[in-house]
């Protein structure tokens, strides 16, 4: 094969590559985040800043389907209906930019996922007195147990 020859392919191969690169670029955390959280701890509030610890099976969860969301608190479902991720949040204390999810009623708040932890971080004007609130992932199954 001559070098032109050569040269021509290995250029195609990169400009491919590129492409596909491209193309397959997805929001990691709306892959991740359905299935079923349940709050560990929260902590905030000001003047006390109050911190709880929650133990397993306390039954206080966050269920994201592919494209809506539900709230269980004290054995009753609440439907945060649809949601979308972005890239917009900023975690308040690295000032990193984080997700954001926004819910069909406008509330949003930036968050994380790590490992099998979700984290919500208040908005960065309300850092000294919002919640962090983090959930661990216990479910990757998204069927209410009750319906709403």
């Amino acid at each position: 094969m001559s070098k032109i020859g050569f040269s021509f392919i290995a250029i195609i191969v990169i400009c491919l590559s590129c492409t596909r690169d491209k193309m397959e670029t997805v929001d990691v955390n709306s892959k991740v985040l359905p299935g079923v959280w349940e709050v560990r701890y929260s902590a905030g509030g000001e003047p006390a800043h109050i911190e709880t610890h929650y133990a397993p099976g306390n039954g206080q969860l966050f269920i994201f389907t592919k494209d809506s969301c539900y709230n269980i608190y004290d054995s009753v479902v609440y439907s945060l209906g649809a949601y979308r991720i972005d890239g917009t949040g900023t975690n308040p204390f690295t000032q990193q930019q984080i997700s954001r999810i926004t819910y069909t009623n406008s509330q949003s708040a930036p968050f994380e996922i790590k490992n099998d932890t979700l984290t919500f971080y208040p908005d960065e004007d309300m850092a000294a007195w919002g919640y962090v609130s983090k959930y661990v992932k216990i479910a990757d199954d998204t069927t209410l147990p009750v319906h709403p």
